[in-house]
């Protein structure tokens, strides 16, 4: 839906292809996809490794016969990936990091605050298991660390796919971290996993706006 409404847009205000948002499929798109997730994911799982645990492993056995477990997994692994990509990661970076990011790139500085902020914002009414209207706050660390690390690797390798691959790689390394590794205090993890990422990204982004590489 999401994709179908900005080409409409893009073809009828806009006047330009949908590929001028990024939505384009070149030689070494794969490789950038692979790279976000990479990088975003292991973030994720180092910060749940260093953390101190308060709990231990999730216990997720699977009732039913061996056979039964293994298609189960097979097809929870396909729905959480339907979650990460397909729901999340492409149809919003193709609207931030996409059309939004594009449509201010006259002015890069001010388009990655808008961009960041307003993807921030709107995570105000995630639901990630906040408790209060301050852990509402506090978990907007996630977004804004992931969203500064996406475009920190747009702006490197100027293409959507790295910051789609960070979106979706940051979910991934979020199923990984609690289906294997101890219990952690939510808030904490929040704020060290948004932190780490936050960081990279800043550097990544004055790093390649001091070499000149802008928004393409």
């Amino acid at each position: 839906f999401v994709l179908l409404v900005l080409r409409l847009w893009m073809t009828t205000v806009e006047r330009a292809p949908l590929r001028a948002a990024g939505w384009n499929w070149r030689r070494r798109s794969g490789l950038w996809l692979a790279l976000g997730i990479a990088v975003s994911a292991l973030t994720v799982v180092m910060v749940y490794a260093i953390l101190p645990a308060t709990g231990p492993v999730r216990d997720d056995s699977l009732p039913g016969g061996e056979e039964d477990a293994v298609l189960f997994s097979a097809l929870l692994i396909i729905y959480y990936l339907g979650l990460a990509f397909v729901q999340q990661s492409l149809p919003e970076e193709l609207l931030f990091r996409g059309w939004l990011l594009w449509r201010l790139r006259d002015r890069p500085v001010l388009a990655i605050t808008v961009t960041t902020l307003v993807f921030t914002a709107i995570h105000l009414v995630s639901q990630g298991g906040q408790q209060s209207i301050a852990e509402h706050v506090l978990y907007l660390a996630l977004p804004l660390g992931f969203s500064l690390l996406a475009v920190g690797l747009l702006l490197w390798t100027g293409s959507l796919w790295a910051a789609v691959g960070v979106h979706g790689g940051f979910h991934v390394g979020n199923y990984i971290a609690v289906a294997a590794m101890p219990e952690v205090d939510a808030v904490s993890s929040w704020l060290a996993i948004g932190g780490v990422q936050a960081v990279i990204g800043i550097v990544l982004t004055v790093g390649a706006l001091r070499c000149g590489r802008g928004i393409v």
